[in-house]
């Protein structure tokens, strides 16, 4: 499809990964929601668009090329993140949690609400890793099989939700609750990779049809928002769906808006500039899943200590948490800037 025309993936992350940001930083507010609905699916829809199960000689050989992508850097940001926070925590005088049981909490790595005290957005990387784990398998079933069974598997995590509730889900390491339902996700983004000159055509169309594809996206959006109005807040990572059918619905239509803004967005020449932002941020988004929580924790505490009130009511504040969340993707570039030099120096 060429590198050019997949601009718009990662245009699509890197809008993903402001509003995983912008989600962890606003409390009570309607954005938080909104955003909420769709970013984490977001995410396993556009993982799923890059599956290629025929380039692995074996399983093991997945497991290793895989394991090496998402594990290895799994380990490393939660050991940092880690002692990151336990020194705050120190500093602080907050001993709320065990520091050494929240690092043994690496290796359960439940979701946030539960576990990973330390960084609780490190619980999307097993998570997708158990998601790839089982499509790998679903991917040798005949075409036309494999979105109804990533269906059907999605259907026994919410049918064991509802006999078993919360036991059954601080039972399963790994989020495998929210790796099944996160299946369907990665199985439609994965049928785009089935016929190229049908995802080429998809492009074709946006780019000549422009006002159609702004309005389409609107009002997909506009959907979003009324679901999320009427059904409320979910969270994947705290294995929270409301209503899991509708829960279903606005997250896929909230990610394909995204990917159609996206491609809205690649072709915009005012934007050239933004779009820039947008595709760093998108080509390094899984290095700043795993630096933004400790970033904008500590400055939503360093914001409340100069303001003189409490963290909540920065959260809570969209001018507060709009000032911590523009510090916090300044900070993110600059960490981008020093870690790309550490892997090159790896490398080398």
């Amino acid at each position: 499809m060429g590198k050019q025309r997949l601009n718009y993936i990662d245009i699509a992350k890197g809008i993903g990964i402001l509003c995983v940001i912008w989600g962890h930083i606003v409390t009570n507010n309607f954005s938080g929601s909104f955003i909420y609905a769709f970013h984490m699916p977001l995410f396993f829809f556009l993982s799923g668009m890059f599956f290629n199960g025929g380039k692995y000689t074996s399983f093991f050989d997945f497991i290793k090329k895989r394991g090496r992508r998402l594990l290895v850097p799994y380990v490393i940001y939660s050991v940092i993140t880690w002692g990151i926070w336990a020194a705050f925590n120190h500093l602080t005088g907050n001993n709320t949690f065990s520091i050494w049981q929240s690092l043994l909490e690496t290796v359960y790595a439940r979701g946030s609400g539960q576990f990973l005290h330390h960084n609780s957005a490190l619980w999307f990387i097993p998570c997708l890793f158990a998601v790839e784990i089982m499509f790998y398998f679903v991917s040798k079933l005949k075409r036309w099989l494999i979105i109804p069974v990533c269906i059907l598997i999605s259907c026994v995590s919410m049918t064991f939700e509802h006999f078993f509730g919360d036991e059954y889900l601080f039972l399963l390491p790994w989020n495998l609750d929210a790796a099944m339902m996160a299946l369907p996700f990665y199985a439609v983004g994965n049928v785009f990779s089935w016929k190229p000159e049908l995802h080429n055509k998809l492009l074709d169309y946006t780019k000549n049809h422009k006002l159609i594809s702004i309005a389409a996206v609107m009002l997909m959006f506009a959907v979003v928002g009324v679901l999320t109005k009427f059904f409320g807040t979910l969270s994947m990572g705290h294995s929270y769906y409301g209503n899991e059918y509708i829960f279903h619905i606005r997250a896929l239509m909230g990610s394909f808006a995204v990917c159609w803004l996206s491609v809205l967005v690649s072709h915009a020449k005012f934007m050239s500039k933004i779009n820039r932002g947008f595709l760093y941020f998108g080509e390094n988004s899984l290095d700043v899943m795993c630096t933004h929580i400790p970033v904008k924790g500590v400055l939503i505490v360093a914001v409340a200590i100069l303001l003189h009130t409490s963290n909540r009511m920065v959260t809570d504040n969209v001018i507060y948490a709009l000032v911590v969340f523009v510090c916090t993707v300044a900070i993110e570039v600059a960490l981008l800037w020093i870690i790309n030099r550490i892997k090159l120096f790896v490398k080398k």
